[in-house]
């Protein structure tokens, strides 16, 4: 991912897009810090990508398993916590 500075992004905008538009990421800076991040319009935001969506069918998990006090879960139960991390 390339960086630029948040002066440079100002002036280089147009630019800056066309490079996203191909597939390119860049990354904006503002005191050595990443603020800003330009991605393709086709990837998903961040609380959306697959390892979050797995995290949290894992959480999901965990807290059936604490609640169960023995009752068993049904494989429909089990299948849906399993795709929710695949989306």
């Amino acid at each position: 991912m390339d960086e630029v500075t948040a002066a440079e992004a100002r002036r280089t905008f147009a630019d800056l897009l066309d490079r996203v538009e191909h597939g390119g990421e860049v990354a904006i800076v503002r005191s050595g810090r990443i603020v800003a991040r330009l991605v393709p319009g086709d990837v998903p935001p961040r609380d959306e990508t697959g390892a979050d969506l797995a995290r949290a069918a894992a959480a999901r998990i965990r807290a059936r398993a604490r609640d169960l006090s023995g009752a068993p879960i049904s494989v429909e139960e089990w299948a849906a916590f399993r795709d929710d991390g695949r989306r």
